[in-house]
C-alpha cells in the first residue's frame, strides 16, 4: 500500500456528499437522439411535426386465465362494456372494456405484477354512490375541484374512482 492511501480513502469517505445528480433522460429519450442524431435542445424542434391528441386507451395487468374474474368485476361491477379484441390479439388473452371515451384493456401477464401505484382514474357520476357500492373502498379525499377514493380490481390493481366537486 502506499503511503497516504488510507488518509486519501478517509477524505473520500467523509466528503460531504455530492449535489444529487439529475437522472438520465428515459431509454425512449435517448434511443429518440441517437437515431434521428439530435441533440437535446433540437428535441423541441423535430417533435413538432405531431401532436398528442388524447389519450386512446389504458392497459392494465391480469393473470393468465382470468378473463371471466376481469368480466365479473369490469363489467359486472364497474358497469363497462366488454368490447372485442381484433383477431390477430385475441389469442394472447386478455379482455377489452369500453364507457364513453373510456378504453380499458386488460393483457395477460406472466409473472403478474400488480399496479398499486400506477393507476387509472375512472370519472364517476355520483362519487358517493359508487363509495357506497364498490368493495373496500379507501376514505373519501378532495383535491381542488375533485373528490376522489381507490379500490383494488380482483387482482390488486390500484383504481382511482373520482368526480368533480
Amino acid at each position: 500500500m502506499s503511503p497516504g492511501h488510507g488518509v486519501m480513502s478517509m477524505r473520500r469517505r467523509h466528503q460531504p456528499p455530492a449535489a444529487p445528480r439529475k437522472a438520465p433522460p428515459a431509454r425512449v429519450c435517448k434511443t429518440f437522439l441517437r437515431q434521428t442524431k439530435a441533440r437535446p435542445s433540437e428535441v423541441d424542434e423535430k417533435l413538432r411535426n405531431f401532436h398528442v391528441l388524447a389519450l386512446h386507451h389504458v392497459q392494465l395487468a391480469m393473470p393468465a386465465g382470468a378473463e371471466d374474474t376481469a368480466r365479473a368485476f369490469y363489467a359486472g361491477v364497474l358497469g363497462l362494456r366488454e368490447v372485442g379484441k381484433p383477431a390477430e390479439l385475441a389469442g394472447r388473452g386478455g379482455v377489452w372494456f369500453a364507457a364513453g371515451s373510456l378504453a380499458l384493456h386488460l393483457g395477460t401477464e406472466e409473472p403478474f405484477i400488480p399496479a398499486t401505484k400506477a393507476h387509472p382514474a375512472l370519472a364517476v357520476t355520483d362519487l358517493d354512490a359508487a363509495h357506497a357500492t364498490l368493495p373496500a373502498p379507501s376514505a373519501i379525499s378532495a383535491l381542488p375541484g375533485l373528490r376522489r377514493f381507490y379500490i383494488a380490481d380482483p387482482f390488486g390493481n390500484r383504481i382511482e374512482i373520482v368526480a368533480p366537486t
